[in-house]
């Protein structure tokens, strides 16, 4: 028996594919040895995710980070860390889930069981699909409504592609606002 020959990528792209449509280039947070800072989405305390009262994101199997205990105030501004797509954004507005143009997908998960509020008491800015910028808002949220409802603010940060990368670590210090690195992520050496 022969060995199959190593399939590798055409230099042109096939007749099929629309002529706009550039040849699929790796993501700049996935090249080779990459280093990608994650800016902080809100002001607050940084927590481990190890500490985050919610073995969902505790354990780590939805994605390495990190938790936010958001900073006092009233309202609670979450804001997009970067430019990217929203690929989750539920009309409830406890969660968002966006692929950054980077390559790094991330999940902003704003409270824990806030799903339950079936949206009250958030503001939501923004809808799936939508198109976002670095430090444009998602949601504003307000505290009060949350902390009577019982539900804790631990808005945790997550790489729900974390399996994509070397490493994913918590850069921030003990308090971060947004715009702030908080978390970053290193692609695997060719």
């Amino acid at each position: 028996a022969t060995a199959a020959p190593a399939v590798t990528a055409p230099a042109t792209t096939d007749d099929d594919e629309p002529a706009d449509k550039p040849a699929e280039e790796p993501k700049p947070a996935l090249e080779p040895g990459a280093v990608t800072e994650i800016v902080a989405p809100l002001a607050g305390t940084i927590m481990p995710l190890s500490k985050v009262d919610d073995p969902v994101f505790s354990t780590g199997v939805v994605g390495q980070g990190a938790g936010i205990s958001p900073a006092d105030g009233k309202t609670i501004v979450v804001t997009a860390p970067a430019a990217g797509t929203l690929a989750v954004a539920p009309d409830s507005g406890h969660a968002y889930g966006i692929t950054l143009d980077s390559g790094v997908e991330i999940l902003i998960h704003v409270g824990l069981d806030t799903v339950n509020l079936e949206g009250q008491g958030f503001d939501v800015k923004v809808s799936q699909g939508d198109r976002v910028s670095e430090g444009q808002e998602l949601v504003r949220v307000d505290r009060s409504v949350i902390e009577q409802a019982g539900y804790p603010l631990t808005t945790p940060v997550l790489v729900t592609n974390t399996a994509s990368f070397a490493s994913v670590e918590v850069v921030g210090g003990d308090s971060v606002e947004p715009g702030q690195a908080l978390i970053k992520v290193t692609a695997p050496e060719a």
